[in-house]
């Protein structure tokens, strides 16, 4: 469509023409009809125009306008005629001496062109196209007739013809868009347009009648075949086709109302319109035939069945109109047994109410009674169909073509043309174990169907109210309940009753431990779903010997795995996945282009259950899965330390249900070997990833079993692998911000050491380094570069890059807290120069970070800006969330240097946020003190004390002392900022801290910042206090006064 869009308000000064040429002419200039062109060859002209708006040769349009005239005469003719439309259109006409066109920039708006644009497009969705259907009103320019105008009129006979072929295509193309999704009554109104445009079309009319009856309106069917007859017989004296024929007659046999011999579901359904969707879209095409609803027990097969086979009877949906008929093949007590083929045609025979067979053959006899039918049969509980059974199923649909099976199954039919509709756990909210589940979560929280059916089950139970009525206790139980069986319906339908006499703390405890625990009393439901264990039992019974040994040892997996460590660990090959995949007893996803498998986890329960009773073996099997995955680890901690760091992190990610499952065994089985394979790749992925938390929890029990070891029987290696697990712990402990914890560790692992003779020299190079750090963050610089100079030798000795690379690290740390800029910035470009090499980005990542802050403290902000930014890139490809916010916070600081104050508190907040999501005390601390003396650069005084107070607190609770003295230098600043006078107490104050050892270079820098020579004027130098209890006094005199001095300003 050529419309020019002026992008400023001048386009509101230009007017715009709007042509309709389909159904008549129609001319509007800025919404007002435009009647008064002066000839019906001044409306001709406009109109060639504009549908092709192209400059034309004069010659050209004057032979198409005027017959037999001479060539002085049509160009007088034309330039009379231009002149006339120039008088109304001239803003839209571009006239040269040669050529007459559409000007370029004339903004219009053409019937014609909108609908090109839309029927041209294959992709155009629905309702554009059947709003440009609706434009065309009838024939191109119907009604208009210009006399001595050859070369115009054929022109308008071509486009006439042209345009109406293309609306009947496009009416086509629409019709069949809203068959396919059953839209019956939008198709019905299309194709009665499209009879009325071409009435003679037999396929039109014959479509219009079958979807007539389909939808219930069987005499208006017969009367458009009387209309068909009619206008055959008046326009070629001619009877309908015989498929015609053959469709009134099936209309006649037509009942009005679609029959039907369904049973109502149960509770209301939730969550799935995909799928009902997905089985309307099945059924619309004519294809298809089998439609297997493949599931779990429980998962609501049966329910999402009899929906859609009401929602066909209710709605006339699909080429049903012979009726839609549910057949179970199970009684409610009766234990599963496979059925031939016998029993279950007998049973169609016997639900559709045929005659009874007068042979053998039931197939035969079904596809003679059903040949000429539409009818729709759901048949429940096809995992019980023999082979027998599902080749006669198949040769009925093979033989009656507008027959159609829904087969409600645990698994798939394994027939040819099977359209499977996987059924999996209605949608649940995703709930951290720690952190329950944020306001957020809770307010969506009723968005997810699985938690919609658990209130509504409570609702059957009595217990009014919507879900913000409950509790938040509750409501987060709710969640988790949902979360924890996966939003299978049946377990939802069991568990929910058990909230009203049980909290559901309680009920989250139970099913943690036993999934028996949860049964229902209601007589009128089958046995198989009056509980979780009997829904599993009874898939079980269906399983042979062999697949159910095969599920029970795959229950030695916590979560999923893939079909190598299936076939390795519980000697299960990749046939038996297969069939226990296709009878619903397993998940199955694509991560990182692998296939995993899993069972639900109340599945897995289930199984464990059978494990158990297999003893000798369930050992032998949990020890080849501890062992497996320990070696597993030890290999992804080669690619960490090595070249491809990301990869092992992804890998360890993957499996990291199966780590942690072989490591807890192997801790329980006090195989000290296994936990030796798993440990150093576990604390990297716990450390690097910012998973403290859960690394300490999960090293805590192995930590312990440094106990044992005072006897001297125990193998040297034992102890040496002990310790590397204690030495991982205590880190996560210093990270965490607990150092006296860390520390007193370390201790042990050293005592231990020696005590055994064991001069371990990689040991205790770990353990040394972890002591210097956590001297320096005590602010005992000297003594924490003496530890840490000591493990660069034996690093160097023992030829360990990476260990070389992590002590320059934190002796750079070190020189870095003593202002000694140049050793600093050389101790981490040489550590960065070997991460480098080594590839390792975690040690990249900190160094980069450590080159900024080296340059943010000698004011080389543009450098400063440039290591960060690295640094941050790399902190997103390792994704530590930790190693974002120590850089977001430096870029904080980097922004509050050059007074972007509006930056810096973007930085610095989400630093803080994400500290304190982490739950790392120790940089909530230091996020807090950078946040107040952002609130104090800005004047923002009524701040300034809360985030101190954080500050300070973390720090002194840590023993953080560096921390604690850039805490008491901002009480300083802050004194400044809001009392007069120059007290003693500040001087000393001033003194005391830039005089302690523990004093960081930046505290120093912000002292210095005070200008104290504005208040040291004509003062002694004072006495210096370096012990804590008298410099807090100094503190809190500086407090105190800031208190009043902001109450009085108040």
């Amino acid at each position: 469509m050529n419309v020019t869009h002026q992008p400023d308000d001048s386009a509101q000064s230009v007017p715009s023409l709007r042509i309709h040429v389909f159904g008549g002419l129609r001319i509007f200039i800025d919404n007002q009809r435009i009647s008064d062109l002066a000839t019906r060859k001044v409306e001709a002209l406009l109109i060639y125009l504009v549908v092709n708006p192209y400059p034309h040769e004069r010659e050209v349009l004057a032979q198409l306008l005027w017959n037999d005239l001479s060539a002085e005469r049509t160009a007088g003719n034309l330039r009379l005629t231009l002149n006339q439309l120039r008088k109304v259109m001239d803003p839209f006409i571009e006239v040269t001496r040669h050529t007459i066109g559409l000007h370029p920039q004339a903004r219009y708006w053409l019937d014609l062109q909108h609908c090109t644009q839309i029927f041209e497009n294959p992709a155009s969705p629905t309702n554009e196209l059947a709003s440009a259907i609706e434009h065309y009103q009838g024939d191109f320019l119907n009604g208009f007739y210009l006399r001595d105008a050859d070369g115009f009129s054929s022109w308008q006979l071509q486009q006439v013809e042209y345009w109406r072929q293309q609306a009947l295509v496009a009416i086509r193309r629409l019709i069949e868009r809203y068959t396919v999704v059953s839209n019956y009554n939008e198709a019905i109104r299309w194709l009665q347009r499209l009879v009325t445009l071409d009435e003679c079309d037999e396929v039109a009319h014959r479509q219009l009648m079958l979807l007539l009856m389909r939808t219930g309106q069987r005499h208006t069917a017969l009367r458009q075949y009387r209309l068909l007859e009619q206008v055959l017989e008046r326009e070629y004296g001619l009877k309908p086709e015989p498929a015609s024929e053959a469709l009134q007659r099936q209309i006649m046999a037509t009942p009005a109302q679609r029959p039907h011999r369904l049973i109502r579901p149960t509770p209301m359904l939730y969550g799935r319109q995909t799928e009902l969707e997905r089985m309307t879209h099945w059924l619309a095409a004519e294809r298809n035939q089998l439609l297997t609803i493949m599931g779990a027990g429980g998962s609501g097969k049966t329910q999402l069945a009899l929906t859609f086979g009401w929602k066909v009877v209710n709605e006339y949906l699909g080429a049903s109109s012979n009726g839609v008929f549910y057949i179970s093949l199970v009684s409610a007590d009766q234990q599963p047994r496979l059925l031939d083929a016998e029993p279950v045609l007998l049973a169609i025979v016997q639900t559709l109410n045929l005659p009874p067979p007068r042979t053998n053959d039931l197939v035969e006899h079904l596809i003679l009674q059903l040949q000429q039918h539409e009818l729709i049969i759901i048949i429940d509980n096809g995992e019980l169909l023999a082979t027998s059974a599902r080749l006669a199923l198949s040769s009925l649909i093979q033989h009656i073509p507008q027959l159609r099976l829904i087969i409600g199954s645990r698994e798939r039919m394994r027939l040819q043309n099977e359209y499977v509709l996987e059924l999996a756990g209605l949608a649940y909210p995703q709930i951290n174990d720690d952190s329950g589940y944020s306001p957020l979560l809770a307010e969506q929280l009723q968005h997810f169907a699985a938690v919609d059916l658990f209130v509504h089950c409570l609702q059957r139970q009595g217990k009014s109210g919507d879900l913000a009525d409950y509790s938040h206790a509750d409501r987060q139980a709710i969640g988790q309940i949902c979360q924890m069986v996966h939003g299978l319906p049946l377990a939802i339908e069991l568990i929910a009753p058990w909230m009203t006499i049980r909290s559901g703390h309680e009920i989250v405890e139970a099913l943690s431990n036993d999934m028996q625990l949860f049964h229902s009393d209601v007589v009128d439901i089958p046995t198989r779903h009056r509980s979780i264990q009997a829904a599993f039992d009874y898939s079980w019974q269906l399983l042979d010997p062999h697949e159910q040994a095969c599920l029970a040892r795959l229950a030695v997996f916590p979560s999923s795995f893939n079909a190598e460590t299936a076939t390795i660990i519980a000697e299960v090959d990749l046939n038996v996945l297969a069939n226990l995949r296709a009878k619903s007893l397993l998940t199955l996803e694509i991560l990182q282009q692998q296939t995993r498998y899993a069972l639900h986890p109340l599945l897995h329960q289930f199984a464990q259950t059978k494990l158990q009773g297999l003893a000798a073996d369930q050992q032998t099997l949990y020890q080849r899965h501890a062992r497996y995955f320990g070696q597993f680890s030890r290999q992804q901690e080669q690619l960490i330390h090595g070249n491809a760091s990301q990869q092992g992190l992804m890998l360890l990610e993957q499996e990291l249900d199966n780590i942690r499952g072989g490591w807890l065994w192997a801790v329980q089985a006090q195989q000290i070997h296994i936990l030796g394979d798993y440990c150093i790749a576990l604390h990297d992925f716990f450390a690097i990833r910012n998973r403290e938390i859960e690394g300490q929890q999960l090293f805590a029990p192995a930590a312990a079993l440094l106990s044992t070891l005072d006897h001297q029987d125990v193998e040297a290696e034992i102890v040496l692998i002990v310790v590397r697990i204690v030495s991982c712990y205590a880190e996560f402990h210093y990270i965490l911000g607990e150092l006296a914890r860390s520390e007193a560790l370390l201790q042990q692992c050293i005592d231990v050491l020696y005590r055994r003779q064991l001069q371990n020299v990689a040991e205790l190079l770990f353990i040394y380094k972890q002591l210097g750090v956590i001297t320096q963050r005590r602010g005992e610089y000297t003594r924490a570069l003496d530890l840490l100079q000591r493990c660069l030798a034996q690093a160097e000795s023992v030829n360990d890059p990476i260990k070389v690379s992590d002590t320059w690290l934190s002796i750079g740390a070190v020189l870095l807290a003593q202002g000694n800029w140049q050793a600093a910035e050389q101790a981490f470009q040489t550590c960065s120069d070997h991460y480098q090499a080594q590839k390792h980005l975690w040690g990249l990542c900190h160094s980069q970070r450590f080159l900024g802050v080296v340059a943010l403290a000698q004011a080389n902000y543009n450098l400063a800006q440039h290591h960060f930014e690295a640094s941050l890139d790399l902190a997103y490809q390792l994704k530590t969330p930790l190693g974002e916010a120590l850089i977001r916070d430096q870029m904080g600081m980097l922004a509050l240097r050059r007074e972007d104050f509006a930056q810096s508190a973007g930085y610095l907040h989400k630093a803080f946020a994400i500290f304190q999501e982490l739950g790392v005390e120790a940089m909530i601390g230091r996020a807090a003190i950078h946040l107040a003396q952002l609130e104090l650069a800005q004047r923002h005084f009524q701040y300034v004390q809360p985030w101190l107070a954080r500050a300070i607190m973390v720090a002194q609770q840590r023993q953080e002392i560096p921390l604690l003295l850039e805490c008491y230098a901002t009480v300083l600043q802050f004194w400044a900022a809001v009392c007069d006078g120059e007290p003693s107490h500040w001087f000393k104050l001033w003194h005391s801290l830039s005089q302690h050892p523990a004093c960081s270079a930046e505290t120093k820098s912000l002292l210095n910042r005070l200008q104290l020579h504005q208040h040291s004027a004509g003062q002694s130098r004072p006495t210096i206090e370096v012990e804590l209890s008298g410099i807090e006094r100094y503190v809190a005199l500086c407090l105190s006064q800031i208190e009043q001095s902001q109450s009085i300003a108040v």
